[in-house]
């Protein structure tokens, strides 16, 4: 099995982060209510504070002419007006030698309570005393919570939603580029997606209508198709003269460089000699952008290998990340050029780095099992 699967960086998958999404939200709207919870009952106090002062100061100026009379009639309309405002809990007036006039409401609650001395001049009429209810005077946070309910919904799936689009496989895919010539158009075109086409040819191609070489061609076909199993890929007979082995481009930084194996792996299958015979075939692998594969292409590029060789064209040598893992010559043919806007030829593959060499030698004794 290819082992640059098992490399490969793992991914967060969408629903994952549209969770994280939205317990940050989640986090954030508490952390937002809390702070304003908090500053709400800064702003009640002081507002219960300035309110009882001015209530108790006002009943103390109108209710001290009555308190000095002793008329607990006008005092009781007083209080009664007073308790009927919805924000007090009780009204309290008492004589100048502490005798209740009036008691309204229910003083022992344990409310915020504001008292104050009545006089006329320098006469002392006696105190008055008021409690508030603070729950008439709390902010209507419950209130507003409710009416911003929706807010907070849409809010929480535009920001799940968001995260789950970020998150979502795209239809592209990014590889490491290799310092080579023309690499940066390459490597521009490499992020496109595609496929890689690997091509193994007859050569020359009049021996595939041979019995031997069409005896050999069906062979290729049969090891192509096991050899693409390995590597996640498919294969088929190109022109009963070979076969084109294609592989679907993925993210992982390491497909690149997995394709270049498989070539390699079906290249050392289909050297060995079959019952005495030996046909050559000539390789080819290149990365096709777009909708259609460049099939054509690549296997005009494999004409240029040696026999039983490797031509890698540029776009896919610049997706091949740590390209130093393969061992690569130039391309001394110069029928390359008429290659030109098709299939650019990069060089001749030899090899690969002694790890991946034993791992093609063991998949090869795979595939002949």
């Amino acid at each position: 099995m290819p082992i640059a699967e098992e490399s490969s960086p793992r991914r967060i998958g969408p629903a994952v982060l549209a969770l994280w999404a939205a317990c940050g939200f989640l986090a954030a709207v508490a952390v937002s209510v809390a702070t304003e919870l908090y500053f709400a009952h800064e702003r009640n106090l002081e507002t219960m504070e300035r309110f009882g002062q001015q209530t108790v100061d006002g009943l103390a100026v109108l209710a001290a002419e009555s308190m000095l009379r002793r008329d607990r009639i006008r005092l009781g309309l007083l209080a009664t007006h007073l308790i009927e405002r919805e924000k007090l809990r009780s009204v309290e007036i008492y004589a100048s030698d502490g005798a209740p006039l009036v008691v309204e409401g229910s003083p022992r609650t344990g409310a915020p309570g504001y008292t104050q001395h009545a006089a006329i001049e320098d006469t002392a009429a006696g105190r008055v005393r008021i409690t508030l209810d603070p729950g008439r005077l709390r902010a209507p946070t419950e209130t507003l919570l409710a009416r911003s309910a929706g807010f907070l919904a849409a809010g929480l799936l535009l920001v799940v939603g968001g995260a789950y689009f970020f998150a979502a496989p795209r239809r592209r895919d990014r590889f490491a580029s290799s310092p080579s010539a023309g690499a940066d158009d390459d490597a521009d075109e490499a992020e496109g997606g595609g496929e890689f086409v690997v091509v193994a040819s007859v050569f020359p191609r009049r021996a595939a209508e041979t019995e031997g070489g069409a005896e050999a061609v069906a062979r290729a076909v049969s090891i192509a198709e096991r050899v693409a199993n390995l590597y996640a890929g498919e294969a088929a007979p190109w022109r009963q003269a070979g076969v084109a082995l294609t592989f679907r481009a993925t993210p992982s930084q390491d497909r690149a460089f997995d394709v270049v194996c498989a070539a390699l792996l079906l290249g050392r299958l289909l050297s060995e000699p079959q019952g005495g015979a030996h046909t050559a075939f000539r390789m080819g692998l290149d990365l096709a952008a777009g909708e259609a594969p460049r099939v054509e292409a690549v296997a005009v590029m494999a004409s240029l290998a040696p026999n039983g060789g490797l031509v890698v064209g540029r776009a896919a040598y610049a997706a091949v990340a740590d390209a130093e893992r393969l061992s690569i010559e130039t391309l001394d043919n110069p029928a390359y050029e008429a290659l030109a806007g098709d299939a650019v030829p990069q060089g001749v593959v030899t090899g690969t780095d002694a790890e991946h060499e034993a791992l093609i030698a063991h998949q090869a004794d795979l595939v002949r099992h």
